[in-house]
């Protein structure tokens, strides 16, 4: 919230739901844009990996889900799309040795994201393993400081912000509410809105309303694709995957908001464009395909909030309003 309040103030606009949306829409395209970075960096710096990067970012900018929450809705889950995205990005960057400057638009972006929401923990958890990793293969003690650099900035931020609401309320009335919002979310037993069991069914059906034309056509590409081979950039499905994983399990009755999904976004756009797109081969056909994914995320998205009174179910805006 002190990002559009900020930038409102300066700008001298007055909170409203035009400039809010407008807002989140910019926060979409640039989100996208990093995402793209991030794989161009991260598959190689070739035409074939450039042309995944941009159908991948194509793919979020354009499926049902994103549209819909980027466009209509402003809250952590949207908004934290952003920084993730900035801190993949920043991690690109560090190249085969970190520099000084990479090194520090690292942290920064690591320390914004950390300010956000709870996906911050698992990227930076994820971030950590790679890092040892490459510490561990190259020998290079420079990635296990900035692994240990960048817990230290999360953790204080992540200490400064719960402090923030500690002095409103007070540590153990704080720590009582994270306890409880967590038996409503997590997997401890509590007067929760859902079981564990409906939480997992809920995203099923979650996931297929906001991406299914893409997991259809991600599914279609792999069965057709006899040879089945992933890019040698591991790195990079460790790092759109373990995240989003994590959020999920861990807090598992969270999935049954259709919003859940988009921790899910960046991997799945990043994998079916590879699947793909990494075969020269397939030519005109995945381009097709993919054209055909997206025209039809967009109809779907167009069908169900055509404009009107109600939504295609029937049921009146009044909530969201």
């Amino acid at each position: 919230y002190w990002a559009p309040y900020a930038v409102f103030k300066v700008l001298g606009i007055e909170p409203a739901e035009v400039p809010l949306r407008i807002f989140n829409v910019l926060l979409h395209g640039l989100t996208a844009l990093l995402f793209f970075g991030f794989l161009k960096r991260m598959l190689g710096d070739l035409p074939q990996h450039a042309n995944i990067a941009a159908w991948a970012a194509a793919f979020y900018l354009l499926m049902p889900g994103p549209l819909w929450f980027h466009g209509n809705v402003y809250m952590s889950d949207m908004a934290v799309q952003l920084p993730w995205a900035w801190s993949l990005f920043t991690f690109a960057r560090l190249g085969p040795a970190p520099r000084p400057l990479a090194v520090v638009h690292f942290l920064l972006a690591s320390a914004v994201l950390a300010a956000t929401e709870w996906i911050g923990v698992f990227v930076v958890f994820t971030m950590l393993i790679v890092l040892v990793h490459r510490w561990r293969r190259t020998k290079d003690q420079r990635w296990l400081s900035l692994g240990i650099a960048q817990c230290v900035v999360a953790a204080i931020v992540v200490v400064v912000c719960l402090g923030l609401y500690a002095s409103r309320i007070g540590w153990s009335d704080l720590v009582a509410y994270l306890f409880h919002r967590y038996e409503e979310r997590g997997v401890l037993p509590g007067e929760a809105s859902a079981t564990i069991l409906q939480g997992f069914w809920q995203l099923c059906l979650n996931l297929l309303r906001s991406w299914g034309t893409l997991v259809g056509l991600g599914i279609a590409a792999i069965v057709m694709n006899g040879q089945r081979s992933w890019p040698a950039a591991l790195d990079l499905l460790l790092l759109t995957l373990l995240p989003a994983v994590l959020h999920l399990l861990i807090f598992v009755r969270y999935g049954i908001h259709e919003f859940a999904v988009l921790k899910l976004g960046f991997l799945l756009c990043a994998t079916v464009a590879i699947v793909l797109f990494r075969e020269a081969t397939w030519g005109r056909w995945s381009r097709l395909g993919a054209a055909c994914a997206l025209l039809l995320g967009m109809a779907w998205y167009t069908w169900v909030n055509r404009p009107g009174d109600g939504t295609a179910t029937g049921e009146a805006y009044a909530t969201a309003q």
